[in-house]
């Protein structure tokens, strides 16, 4: 009895692992679909379609149906290459079958007669349909290479949606705000559903992602299909796996204000350039997971090939900066509680410079009583803490004005990705992600 249990429970735990990764693989796995047909553009029954991950050995399989079509569902997110069998014929393998994420990928495959001991290799360019004629949706993928190399100031990936025809930098799609996006992780809700903030729907999705732990994404604008149930556009992100190789890199970039420019008023205020030292640095790697067979045993193998792998990317930012900012502050005679104003003129820079005759003295408003034109302590001491103006680009250009200065600013980060795979079986398959993001906001530390 002890020991069924034990059996009982591991299957109702494997069972829970596995129904959350059916609902959300509908929205970010593609589809491989196509028809296979002979020489003379006569269908072929029966054939049989095998479709392999060369990266981490996955395998799914058809068989055409009575029309010559077939269909392999739920496909992740990699490349594949294709083999078609079918008696009389020979092999036939599409080497280079890329399926991107909520993509469908289809094919036409034409067999040649032959024995099913030869084989003929074709290219994916070759085969693979490149009009979507499955859906009507709108959109496009953004894929690793993108990721990797397209320039990012901040190396925020999803920065990239901008690339998609419609979209812009600030999230907004098609002309509707950013909040009407629908961000999903790995088939994850990652919107702020409960702030809809604009600000942080791109730089802060409530599941942080980095360009290391990235794969791909799709940026869907319009018509997006009933399975993803809101958002005016849609964007699902894949983050990487682990492969049969173990792979990995690691990263530094740097940033200094050596480089940069001064600002307008900076330079005619006689301030120096805005600090900005902005380090990132981290890393990934990933691969299969090779422990004894008393531990993986039951998971179906223990060697690691083709069944089990890891995945961890880890980004740091470290930022010392300066904004320039310019604040309303307090001018000597107003210190000394001698307010002032333009008789007949309304009080502003402009008219206090052309018309220095019609500046008349108010009465004093900051005295501990009638009478007394000293300020009370309080007051001047509060006062004393603030500088003079150094500008009047605010103010009234008589009682105050600005002071302009480079306000320190710090925003430490740091994001960690983790994900694990598991294939039991070629139709049952583990996957758990975790993603961890230690950020401060932009804080502003005193006068720089």
């Amino acid at each position: 009895m002890r020991t069924g249990g034990r059996k009982l429970k591991f299957i109702l735990l494997t069972l829970c692992c596995l129904l959350p990764a059916g609902v959300y693989g509908q929205s970010v796995n593609g589809r491989v679909d196509g028809s296979v047909k002979d020489a003379g553009n006569a269908v072929v029954t029966g054939a049989n379609v095998t479709i392999t991950n060369k990266q981490n050995g996955a395998r799914r399989t058809a068989t055409t149906d009575t029309e010559g079509v077939f269909t392999i569902p739920e496909v992740a997110p990699g490349v594949y290459e294709v083999k078609v069998e079918a008696a009389g014929f020979r092999v036939t393998t599409i080497s280079q079958l890329a399926v991107q994420v909520g993509t469908p990928a289809s094919i036409a495959i034409s067999l040649e007669t032959g024995n099913l001991s030869e084989t003929v290799t074709i290219e994916a360019g070759a085969a693979q349909l490149t009009v979507n004629t499955t859906n009507a949706e709108i959109g496009d993928v953004v894929n690793r290479r993108r990721v990797l190399e397209m320039p990012l100031d901040g190396r925020n990936p999803l920065d990239l949606i901008a690339l998609q025809a419609g979209a812009s930098d600030t999230g907004r799609v098609n002309g509707i705000r950013a909040r009407g996006i629908n961000i999903t992780v790995n088939g994850i809700n990652a919107s702020d559903d409960f702030n809809k903030s604009e600000d942080n729907l791109i730089d802060n999705p409530t599941i942080p992602v980095s360009v290391e732990s990235v794969r791909e994404f799709r940026v869907t604008t319009s018509q997006a299909t009933a399975e993803f149930g809101r958002g005016s556009a849609q964007v699902n992100v894949v983050t990487e796996s682990g492969t049969n190789d173990y792979r990995g890199s690691l990263f530094a970039f740097h940033r200094n204000t050596a480089l940069n420019a001064n600002s307008f008023f900076n330079n005619r205020q006689g301030l120096p350039r805005e600090r900005l030292i902005r380090n990132q640095f981290g890393g990934r790697i990933g691969g299969p997971i090779r422990l004894p067979k008393t531990i993986l045993g039951p998971l179906g193998g223990y060697d690691g090939k083709d069944k089990t792998f890891f995945f961890f990317a880890y980004e740091g930012t470290r930022l010392a900066a300066a904004q320039s900012l310019n604040r309303l502050v307090y001018t000597a005679q107003a210190r000394a509680g001698d307010f002032r104003y333009l008789n007949g003129l309304v009080t502003t820079p402009a008219n206090v410079a052309a018309n220095p005759g019609a500046i008349r003295a108010a009465s004093n408003l900051l005295t501990l009583r009638p009478g007394f034109n000293v300020p009370d302590p309080t007051t001047k001491a509060l006062l004393d803490r603030t500088p003079p103006p150094n500008n009047f680009d605010l103010g009234d250009g008589l009682n105050t004005g600005g002071y302009r200065f480079n306000a320190r600013r710090s925003a430490p980060r740091d994001i960690y990705s983790f994900r694990f795979d598991h294939r039991f079986s070629d139709r049952y398959s583990l996957e758990l992600n975790y993603s961890y993001a230690l950020r401060a906001g932009m804080v502003a530390l005193d006068r720089a």
